[in-house]
């Protein structure tokens, strides 16, 4: 039974998200923190910081993480299964549709809001991860230079995260 709501559970994430692996982490904590119980919010943060030094898409990686806390290896293949195949199907159905509609300005509006929608996701996870995750005014500092670098755009991201993971090693 719980395999099955282990793969229901993240079936539903990856239904209902959209924008990539960082929009889908409210939703995943809202579910297995939340909802379930089945993790800590101090487990959620760990599995984050697992799935974002893991190669993959950090959704996957969470998702595979999570399962494996709730039922092992089994429970990592359900909820990983769970949270992919969505995502497999749509991409099926859409690449068969695209075809008809690819150069219809009703299509190109749909995917700006899409686009739209997945920022106030990533930025609804920023602002409910931040409490936990910044804790002194060290950390402050260093969240507040990588946020420049970023908004800047003269910087590669990957550069900017090892850099600040370096600082927070030197400091901490």
């Amino acid at each position: 039974m719980i395999l099955m709501t282990l793969f229901f559970t993240f079936f539903k994430v990856g239904l209902f998200s959209f924008g990539g692996g960082l929009a889908m982490l409210p939703l995943i904590q809202n579910e297995i923190v939340i909802k379930l119980n089945w993790i800590s919010q101090g487990e959620f943060l760990d599995a984050i910081a697992i799935a974002q030094v893991t190669p993959g898409p950090i959704a996957l990686n969470v998702a595979t993480y999570s399962g494996y806390r709730v039922y092992g290896v089994l429970g990592s293949l359900f909820a990983t299964l769970g949270v992919v195949l969505p995502s497999f199907l749509i991409c099926l159905m859409l690449a068969v549709m695209f075809q008809k509609v690819r150069g219809h300005h009703a299509y190109q509006s749909v995917l700006e809001i899409i686009k739209l929608v997945a920022v106030a996701l990533i930025a609804s996870t920023a602002i409910i991860l931040s409490p936990n995750s910044i804790v002194d005014l060290k950390g402050m500092l260093i969240f507040l230079a990588a946020l420049g670098l970023f908004a800047s755009e003269r910087f590669n991201p990957a550069i900017i995260i090892i850099c600040s993971g370096l600082v927070g090693l030197l400091l901490y």
